[in-house]
């Protein structure tokens, strides 16, 4: 994901499943410290994030020059303990957000 802006990640709390958006800095409208707890998020999926797949949730320079085959096998791949923050482990969907719902 282009990290340009915040980076969110949720999750389902009657699933496992996650959503994760890069959300712009200028289209927020509360403090971001209030955007914790319960919300109801409408949005369109633009990739789904199977089961024990990983997706690296900041692009890192230089990513798009690897091949695409190194790329995905790259997010098939456990990463390291101390890494795991920077990824968003499947299943879960990288959605566009249209609006979010307290």
């Amino acid at each position: 994901m282009k990290s340009d802006g915040l980076i969110v990640v949720g999750n389902d709390d009657e699933s496992e499943w996650k959503i994760a958006s890069n959300l712009r800095r200028d289209l927020i409208r509360v403090p971001i410290g209030e955007l914790s707890g319960s919300f109801r998020v409408t949005g369109k999926v633009g990739r789904a994030i199977r089961k024990g797949e990983y997706k690296m949730l900041i692009g890192l320079p230089g990513m798009s020059l690897l091949p695409r085959d190194q790329r995905r096998a790259m997010e098939k791949d456990r990463p390291k303990p101390e890494e795991m923050d920077m990824y968003l482990e499947g299943p879960a969907r990288l959605i566009d957000v249209l609006a979010i719902y307290r």
